[in-house]
């Protein structure tokens, strides 16, 4: 789902801290544009929720598909070059999205709401 905000600019210097801050409050960019070499800006176009109707960010889909795969942590982690630590906040931001304990639940809850294929 893309949102059309009006135009950003951000400075080149800023933009790490702007995506970030994007990404921790469930966005990610959807279109930018550099701006000319002697204005170092970047435009930002739009934004899009990092959400689907499950509540999920593609990042915890992409997790909650490695888990259903068996795949551990760290497996994991180096498929979607992350730390395994980042790996494992994605997991307990799904068990608390998904209201389970652990893998196997997420995974069945998964599979239950169809957000892995499975029958609603």
């Amino acid at each position: 789902m893309t949102h059309l905000l009006h135009a950003v600019d951000v400075p080149a210097a800023e933009f790490p801290r702007f995506v970030g801050i994007l990404s921790r409050n469930g966005f990610e960019l959807a279109d930018v544009e550099t701006a000319p070499s002697q204005a170092p800006h970047h435009r930002v176009v739009s934004v899009r929720t990092g959400a689907d109707e499950s509540g999920l960010s593609e990042r915890e889909l992409e997790v909650l598909a490695g888990m259903a795969e068996g795949k551990r942590n760290r497996e994991i982690a180096r498929a979607l070059f992350l730390s395994e630590d980042t790996i494992k906040t994605h997991a307990r931001k799904i068990f608390k999205k998904l209201v389970v304990s652990d893998r196997a639940a997420a995974v069945a809850e998964g599979y239950r709401r169809g957000i892995l294929g499975g029958v609603r």
